[in-house]
C-alpha cells in the first residue's frame, strides 16, 4: 500500500502539469500599413499574473496566457533597460511585397500602458493579430 500512494501522488502530479500547456495564444502584430512591430508583449491577467514574449517580425506567441480578459502590453525590447540598450537594438527587416524589405519597428510609446489593449483568452491553442495605429 505504502508504494501506491507515492506513484498515486506522481500521476496526478503529471495529469495536473500537462492542462496548462494546451493553453496558448499566438499572432502578428503590426502598425497601420503592415509594418511588423518588435518589441516585448505581454498579456497580464485580473489577478496581476503576466506572461511576456518576444516579438520578432511582428510574431509573438504566448504560452500558458491567463485565462479570461486580460490587459496586453507592447513595450521596446529595451524598455527599462535605459536608453543603451534601445539604441543598440538590431534593425531587423522581412520581405515584403514586390521583393522589398520592410523593416521592423519599435511599437509605439503609448502601448506600454496597461488598458489600451484588452482581449479574453479563452483555454485552447487561438490566434489574435494586433495592429496598432501610430
Amino acid at each position: 500500500m505504502r508504494l501506491l500512494i507515492p506513484v498515486y501522488l506522481v500521476a496526478l502530479a503529471s495529469v495536473g502539469c500537462g492542462k496548462d500547456s494546451d493553453n496558448s495564444v499566438t499572432g502578428k502584430v503590426t502598425l497601420k500599413g503592415g509594418q511588423p512591430v518588435d518589441g516585448l508583449i505581454s498579456f497580464i491577467g485580473s489577478d496581476k499574473k503576466e506572461v511576456t514574449a518576444p516579438l520578432t517580425l511582428g510574431s509573438y506567441a504566448i504560452p500558458n496566457p491567463p485565462l479570461g480578459n486580460v490587459d496586453i502590453v507592447i513595450k521596446t525590447m529595451g524598455a527599462g533597460a535605459g536608453p543603451t540598450a534601445i539604441a543598440s537594438s538590431p534593425k531587423v527587416t522581412m520581405p515584403g511585397e514586390f521583393g522589398g524589405t520592410k523593416a521592423a519597428v519599435p511599437p509605439p510609446a503609448k502601448y506600454a500602458t496597461p488598458g489600451l489593449l484588452k482581449y479574453e483568452v479563452k483555454a485552447g491553442k487561438h490566434e489574435h493579430n494586433i495592429e496598432l495605429s501610430p
